[in-house]
């Protein structure tokens, strides 16, 4: 499961790498609705989703933050980095 793990999660960084902003969007929301197993692949989607993600994601990204245990201390971070990024480019929009 790991290897398989490492292999989705580098599958999602080629995409993001070659894609559009738009594919990879695309992609990164379709892999945080895959098994919770692809732990590294979700970990990358939520960083994507914070690069690319609207506020719609923040529901996802938060039961992904849900799942993820407490002893994942980087993953639970990057998890809610990407959230204060999208939240903070709402927040941005807003006022201009």
């Amino acid at each position: 499961d790991y290897d398989l793990d490492k292999y989705h999660a580098a599958d999602l960084w080629i995409d993001h790498a070659e894609g559009t902003p738009a594919d990879t969007l695309l992609r990164a929301r379709q892999t945080l609705q895959e098994p919770l197993n692809r732990f590294l692949a979700r970990i990358y989607a939520a960083y994507l989703l914070g690069l690319y993600g609207s506020e719609e994601d923040i529901p996802h990204l938060t039961q992904l933050l849900l799942r993820i245990p407490a002893y994942e201390s980087l993953g639970r971070r990057i998890v809610l980095d990407a959230m204060e990024r999208i939240r903070e480019r709402a927040e941005e929009a807003a006022h201009d």
